[in-house]
């Protein structure tokens, strides 16, 4: 399925537009500003451009786009001359039209704008790794018995890897095949549509041979299109208990003295009393402070008698 960005500042001319597409079968979504259109093309298999944005023109949207990618360009142009179909072809276009275009007109000119994007070969073959099938002839991305959508750099990405699996493809032999260059904003680029891929089918299927490039990988077994779906993680948790260690027997028999509740808690049967129970250690007396009575002594000598004389 062929998915079409729509780039229109008329937001009532913008769904209609996608409204149209997807009747005829395409997968369509718009945006009003160039800023958002370059945020999203690279996930578009074609950008349909209205020269005429509210935010920066479009034209300089068209040289942006056509700077990091070859996504095919539709331009859109309000004013029929010839002057605006050249400066739109020159800014990296592949068709311009006018805006007073039907719609059965703007979906010829996708179909035939597709056509020359990716051409189907005659010897394209299906190629199948794993639970991973990839129809050449139809462009179809088939995982586990559901279908996966891609886009059409996305698709040449994956066939060319899983054409061949057993070898690594350079970064540079990927740009030069797929994107006809190796500059550093196609770098970029490639790394983009890995990571989509990846979202898209599993973080184990593009394997990344670091300074070299990539290879297909296998995927992991049962996964889905996503990790996200490849179910709960098979052994242990984290904090179980290893099995070459025997397990710690259960205590068996009565609680030992100390932990009775008996030794705690009072006999709820015994007689209440006033008097405490005796201790059976009893402390020491407090020896006498040595202050300024210590020399006298404890107690007093019984007074002598008076004996009285007669003169």
């Amino acid at each position: 399925m062929v998915n079409v960005l729509v780039v229109d500042e008329h937001t009532a001319v913008a769904e209609s537009t996608v409204h149209d597409l997807r009747r005829q079968g395409y997968d369509a979504q718009s945006v009003g500003t160039g800023t958002a259109a370059l945020k999203l093309h690279l996930a578009a298999d074609l950008v349909l451009l209205d020269l005429e944005l509210p935010d920066m023109d479009g034209l300089e949207v068209c040289r942006t786009i056509r700077s990091v990618s070859d996504t095919p360009i539709i331009s859109v142009t309000g004013r029929d001359t010839e002057l605006d179909r050249v400066l739109a072809l020159q800014a990296g276009s592949d068709d311009c039209v006018p805006r007073s275009c039907g719609s059965r007109e703007i979906t010829a000119r996708i179909q035939a704008v597709m056509r020359r994007a990716r051409p189907r070969s005659a010897g394209a073959r299906t190629l199948t790794v794993d639970g991973l099938r990839i129809d050449g002839g139809s462009r179809e991305v088939r995982l586990h018995g559901g279908t996966v959508d891609v886009t059409a750099k996305e698709f040449d990405l994956l066939y060319l890897l899983a054409s061949c699996p057993a070898t690594v493809v350079s970064r540079r032999e990927i740009m030069t095949q797929i994107w006809e260059s190796d500059r550093v904003a196609s770098s970029r680029t490639l790394d983009t549509h890995v990571s989509s891929l990846r979202a898209k089918l599993g973080s184990d299927w593009i394997v990344t041979v670091r300074g070299v490039g990539y290879r297909i990988g296998r995927g992991r077994p049962g996964s889905g299109a996503s990790d996200d779906l490849a179910g709960p993680p098979t052994g242990p948790p984290p904090h179980a208990r290893s099995v070459d260690r025997p397990p710690e027997p259960i205590p068996t028999g009565p609680p030992p003295p100390h932990s009775s509740p008996t030794d705690v808690l009072p006999d709820p049967t015994a007689p209440v009393t006033d008097s405490l129970p005796a201790t059976p250690h009893r402390a020491a007396p407090r020896p006498a402070s040595r202050g300024y009575f210590a020399n006298f002594p404890r107690s007093l000598p019984e007074p002598s008698p008076i004996i009285k004389t007669e003169r």
